[in-house]
């Protein structure tokens, strides 16, 4: 689902999120963390009906524990705690939190055709750059047009 340059209706918008909760919520409940929830991943049929793809990051969680040990992504979608470094056992731990804020970063890209902690321009930044903002900073604001349920949705993903 890359982003097309125009926004989407806000009732689309909701629709999106069902059906993304929906597919994340089935490998979530089935001890799965997908790991790489950005928009190349979520696929959209011609009729609306939204696929989840490129499931090469995808970890089944082990029982006795909540998490998967990070094995990469896409920085621009990494949860803060992941840039953080934060640990078991020495490596950096995936969680579902991880992928409702990945998810939460690409519907904040859909709605205000932009990422919640840069602008356009800021195409050449560095990763430290991309890591301090997100771990650092707080996240854009959707524009004014959308309500306030889902400005309150979007920012609640996007908790740090």
């Amino acid at each position: 689902m890359k982003n097309q340059g125009t926004e989407i209706s806000e009732a689309k918008a909701f629709e999106l999120i069902r059906q993304v909760t929906l597919a994340l919520n089935q490998l979530h409940m089935n001890g799965i963390i997908h790991g790489g929830i950005k928009p190349e991943n979520i696929l959209l049929t011609k009729d609306f009906r939204v696929k989840l793809s490129d499931f090469g990051l995808t970890r089944k969680l082990q029982e006795d524990r909540g998490y998967i040990t990070h094995h990469g992504g896409t920085t621009f979608y990494f949860a803060p705690e992941l840039l953080h470094g934060q640990s078991a056992h020495g490596k950096r731990m995936k969680t579902i939190a991880t992928d409702i804020w990945s998810f939460g970063i690409m519907l904040f890209e859909l709605l205000a055709q932009k990422h919640p902690f840069f602008n356009s321009d800021d195409n050449n930044l560095s990763p430290l750059e991309v890591y301090n903002r997100i771990i650092d900073e707080e996240p854009g604001e959707l524009p004014d047009h959308y309500s306030n349920n889902l400005k309150m949705l979007v920012r609640q993903m996007l908790i740090k």
